[in-house]
């Protein structure tokens, strides 16, 4: 019931049936107008809600029809591009607006791609920088939301800087005692327990120097690495780094068969980076594999990428695993893998000097059925070059 229509005459049944069809048709529309009343400011009610709380959100919120114009530019997102936040940006075009250079080349990434959801980062002219996530919407467009992790980044950075200062200092004393292990071994005769003694020490060494180094590299990786990229023959580097892994791969009877051919393209790289990721590797393959298995290293490769991909039937990644696998310091906590030595900080190093040659790693595994990396890197081209950036 919305509201009731009174009709009176001052004469006796002076209402006839066009009368009352009149009333009918004046009540039906005076209802439809006081409900579109209703649902107008209902709906003026929401939008001020909304609008509110966009207001007042920290987080950077753009939304763009399909048609690239804006529909929502919040307070946020005004300040953070350098624009008035006074000035109406309803129905302009994004690029007209949005003159950021990583933002808009992110954007134009989103709509040439056929994915839902693209993330990147990028650093807006209030030289902040943003984690920024874009999700298309069919009926509406794209909703770009950008999150500010400045603090984090540079908390990054401290932590980098403050790793690779310890690292250094720590190789210096490290030296020192691996010096005096030496001149122990060389000027002393020792019985069969005390060899075991010094065979543990020189093993805590070892371990202890890989983590640094692993360290090291990662503190380095993170300040920005810079590759000196040429054209690399991978058959070359590939059957360099399984000569180097074959003692190793000895102790163990494994079999590491190599098909890759040397009729294969060259990729653009840095050589030695690229020894580092293949090396980690192959080395984990061995490493993971119980004795008498195999190793098995073949490549693909189309017109723009080549892809190399290092398989095993050794013990296997879970699910589980498989989701934190490339994170650093984390490593498969199982019986079988307990007494096998490691950092956790090698595949998070493969996978950072990956990205760096603008290539892609990617993992199958299953428990007891071994594991296939992948490695795809672009062919060598001049556009690598005058792409890659400082």
């Amino acid at each position: 019931m919305i509201g009731v229509l009174t009709l009176e005459s001052s004469r006796l049944n002076g209402f006839t049936e066009n009368h009352l069809n009149f009333a009918r048709s004046l009540t039906g529309r005076a209802g439809v107008a006081v409900d579109n009343a209703r649902l107008f400011t209902e709906t003026s009610r929401e939008r001020e809600k909304l609008a509110l709380i966009l207001r007042n959100i920290t987080d950077t919120v753009i939304v763009v029809d399909v048609d690239g114009r804006i529909i929502i530019l919040n307070h946020s997102a005004a300040l953070a591009l350098r624009l008035s936040p006074e000035q109406e940006y309803t129905g302009h075009r994004f690029g007209e607006i949005v003159q950021d250079v990583e933002l808009l080349r992110l954007y134009q990434q989103a709509r040439s791609q056929r994915e839902d959801i693209v993330k990147g980062e990028v650093r807006l002219p209030n030289d902040r920088v943003y984690h920024a996530m874009l999700n298309r919407h069919r009926q509406i467009g794209w909703i770009i939301v950008l999150q500010d992790i400045t603090h984090f980044k540079e908390m990054d950075q401290l932590k980098s800087e403050l790793v690779a200062t310890v690292s250094h200092d720590l190789k210096q004393p490290l030296s020192v005692m691996r010096g005096y292990l030496d001149l122990l071994q060389m000027v002393n005769t020792f019985d069969e327990r005390s060899t075991r003694y010094m065979e543990s020490l020189d093993h805590a060494f070892l371990t202890m120097r890989q983590l640094i180094d692993d360290l090291l590299n990662m503190a380095q990786i993170e300040s920005g690495l810079a590759l000196h990229v040429q054209p690399v023959d991978l058959h070359r580097l590939l059957v360099t780094c399984v000569d180097q892994l074959q003692q190793p791969a000895q102790s163990k009877a494994l079999s590491v068969q190599m098909n890759v051919t040397p009729e294969i393209p060259p990729v653009s790289g840095d050589e030695a980076r690229l020894m580092q990721i293949f090396s980690n590797l192959v080395g984990n393959a061995i490493k993971y594999t119980q004795p008498e298995g195999w190793v098995r290293i073949f490549a693909k490769y189309d017109e723009a990428h080549l892809t190399i991909y290092i398989q095993d039937n050794g013990l296997g990644i879970g699910p589980e695993d498989q989701e934190h696998i490339f994170e650093r310091f984390y490593r498969v906590r199982r019986p079988e893998t307990e007494s096998i030595d490691g950092t956790g900080l090698g595949l998070a190093i493969v996978k950072s000097l990956v990205e760096a040659h603008r290539g892609t790693i990617q993992l199958q595994s299953a428990i007891g059925k071994g594991s296939i990396f992948s490695v795809t890197l672009p062919l060598h081209t001049a556009r690598f070059n005058a792409d890659r950036p400082d």
